[in-house]
């Protein structure tokens, strides 16, 4: 019998393992640069491909992958897996906040005060004290159940706004709720497919700030939706792109200012809200500082939620985390733009 050469297994080993090595940092690579391969297409993966948190765990990966080509003496392999690292850090640098140190201007005059807040189940009895002692100037929140609008109009009254309500879907028993300390006119809300052929509504108001029409959203955009018990992952992120697109026509056919607050449900890399962000200022982006992750409230991974704008300066804004919901809120601090 022939005995094997050691020489010839030794380097059918290393062959066997460069290709190995190859293989997962061109996969590294292609899931890095996947969110900017979404289109109409491939949109129902983004809920897979576009999760900061995951990303920055893949770019961890990639590093180490980095590190033993290296240590292999196979630079080449090295390549793609630096270039995943760098791509999913950068897209991660450009949609955190870098203020550092910014500061709620202690006088009023000449600033708006915006409270945001997907609250779900929570009872106005849970905010009393946080919007007593916060004084907004305008507070939208998601997902307020039917059942507690009574108990809001009462809160809203002894506190001083005026107070609007609008409803979310004919079968969803909640919507979204407006407490305002200007004058307040209900504008129609816009209507938009949502899932197994509802219509979600998307409310609007306007407000009158220093003799000055502001249209202000309060949205909800299609989430995950629960059927029959079970959360679908998919079939959600074509709805939620539909929603944003009549939310931006409608928004660029005017030139009033603008604040939209709400839950978009989808990420800043998510293909879904990219008519919104690309037309609207994000305030996390322009005065946050960090991550600005609202979702889960006990442990936040994601930034679903945001007030956008348009015609004004973010001057500062803070992640709020005030109840048992399980989004956090944002307080922004808008100053018209000059």
């Amino acid at each position: 019998m022939k005995a094997r050469d050691p020489t010839r297994v030794s380097a059918d080993d290393g062959g066997g393992s460069s290709l190995l090595l190859w293989t997962v940092a061109v996969l590294f690579l292609l899931a890095a640069v996947f969110p900017y391969l979404l289109g109409a297409t491939l949109i129902e993966i983004e809920v897979l491909a576009a999760q900061p948190f995951l990303r920055l765990i893949l770019a961890l990966f990639a590093c180490a992958l980095v590190v033993l080509a290296i240590m292999r003496h196979k630079p080449l392999i090295a390549l793609p897996a630096s270039l995943a690292a760098l791509v999913i850090f950068g897209q991660t640098w450009a949609t955190m906040g870098w203020s550092i140190g910014a500061d709620i201007p202690p006088q009023r005059a000449g600033y708006l005060h915006v409270y945001s807040h997907n609250i779900g189940m929570e009872s106005p009895e849970e905010f009393i004290e946080f919007i007593a002692q916060g004084d907004f100037d305008l507070i939208l929140l998601q997902e307020v159940y039917v059942s507690h609008k009574r108990g809001w109009e009462v809160l809203a009254d002894k506190l001083g706004y005026e107070f609007k309500f609008q409803i979310l879907r004919r079968d969803a028993g909640m919507g979204g709720l407006f407490m305002s300390k200007y004058p307040m006119t209900v504008l129609p809300p816009l209507r938009a497919r949502s899932w197994a052929r509802h219509i979600r509504y998307l409310p609007r108001v306007q407000i009158q700030y220093d003799q000055v029409p502001i249209d202000i959203y309060n949205v909800h955009l299609e989430s995950l939706p629960l059927v029959e018990g079970s959360r679908m992952l998919f079939g959600a992120s074509r709805l939620r792109r539909q929603q944003a697109e009549i939310l931006a026509r409608e928004i660029a056919a005017t030139d009033h200012p603008v604040i939209l607050g709400g839950d978009l449900n989808s990420t800043p890399l998510y293909y879904s809200n990219r008519p919104l962000l690309d037309l609207l200022t994000d305030s996390w982006g322009q005065a946050g500082w960090g991550f600005g992750f609202t979702y889960h409230a006990s442990l936040p991974f994601a930034r679903i939620d945001y007030v956008l704008h348009r015609g004004f300066r973010t001057v500062t804004t803070a992640v709020v985390n005030v109840s048992a919901s399980d989004h956090r809120g944002l307080h922004v601090v808008l100053e018209p733009a000059r």
